[in-house]
C-alpha cells in the first residue's frame, strides 16, 4: 500500500497519510522537535478506501487538505493540534 508525507513549515512536524492492512485510510501527525526521537501527536482513521490521500498544506490559512481519488477534500486545522 502507499503513503504520502507533508512537511509542516515552521512547526517541525510531519503529516503522513496511508492505508492500513484493513484498507482504512489513515492520517498521523508527527512532532520532530526532539532530535533523537519522533513523537506521534495525532492519529485518525479517515475512511475505507484503497486510494491514498494526498496531503496539501495551505500555510496562509492554517489548513491541511487531504485530496483523494474522487476529489474528496477533508481538512483539519493543524494549528489547533497539540
Amino acid at each position: 500500500m502507499g503513503f504520502k508525507v507533508q512537511w509542516i513549515e515552521g512547526l517541525h512536524r510531519l503529516v503522513t497519510t496511508g492505508i492500513n492492512s484493513q484498507i482504512n485510510r489513515e492520517i498521523c501527525l508527527w512532532d520532530l522537535r526532539r532530535g533523537d526521537s519522533v513523537q506521534k501527536l495525532h492519529f485518525e482513521e479517515i475512511d475505507n478506501s484503497s486510494s491514498t490521500l494526498v496531503p496539501f498544506m495551505d500555510s496562509s490559512a492554517g489548513l491541511l487538505y487531504l485530496f483523494g481519488k474522487v476529489f474528496i477534500i477533508c481538512y483539519i486545522n493543524y494549528m489547533a493540534l497539540p
